[in-house]
């Protein structure tokens, strides 16, 4: 299942990084970090719209409890008992998630939401004529 999950990530952020699944802090649950970069780039570069992203974030029926900081560069959200962050840096980090299913899960949503909102700013500038 992971595999397919990764798979539909790299197609639609193909430099992405995906650390492996780790045991959370909360026994039974397991988190996981992203690193969405492009090439190129260096490692502090604001390359997430985080106005438009959050707006995304709030529009959808997924996601709960979105908070955003453009000046701070973080969202937070929750998806049930799972809790997430997005960085302007193309950090993603999943805590909580109830098994690796659900955290892949949520990271796939993510990149299809970054992908389809052009909040990826990468892409953005790729796709422009």
């Amino acid at each position: 299942m992971e595999d397919k999950h990764i798979k539909e990530i790299k197609g639609l952020l193909p430099d992405s990084q995906i650390s492996e699944v780790k045991p959370c802090t909360t026994e039974g649950k397991c988190q996981i970090h992203m690193r969405v970069t492009a090439a190129n780039l260096d490692v502090l570069t604001k390359i997430i719209d985080v106005k438009k992203f959050c707006s995304v974030l709030k529009e959808s029926q997924k996601f709960q409890d979105v908070k955003c900081s453009a000046e701070l560069g973080l969202i937070k959200a929750t998806v049930d008992e799972a809790e997430l962050s997005v960085l302007a840096s193309g950090r993603i980090v999943i805590k909580n998630a109830d098994n690796v299913k659900e955290a892949y899960e949520i990271l796939a949503e993510l990149a299809h939401l970054l992908d389809e909102s052009k909040s990826f700013l990468p892409l953005v500038d790729k796709k422009s004529p």
